[in-house]
């Protein structure tokens, strides 16, 4: 894939990256880091942290919540009994 196409897919300014409260894509991107670099550098972190065995992560509606996201904690009731039918 070439840079331009990258550049079309991973906008960097709408993106963020955070370890912590930093927002590391933001520090990546002011540094005049090139964006293939930089994707090359979230593809990395990210394959270490996943490889760790003691680190937990949290994807999904649950990390946004207090932005308004939908909460999916909670089943719809045919869901469950759909769910737990199947079980038996």
């Amino acid at each position: 894939m070439e840079e331009k196409e990258k550049n079309a897919i991973f906008d960097i300014t709408k993106n963020k990256l955070f370890f912590g409260n930093i927002d590391k894509l933001h520090d990546w991107n002011e540094s005049k880091i090139s964006q293939a670099k930089i994707i090359e550098k979230v593809k990395m972190t990210l394959k270490n942290y996943m490889e760790l065995d003691n680190v937990s992560f949290l994807f999904g509606s649950g990390t946004s919540i207090h932005l308004g996201a939908v909460s999916i904690r909670n089943f719809p009731i045919e869901v469950e009994k759909y769910i737990l039918g199947r079980e038996r």
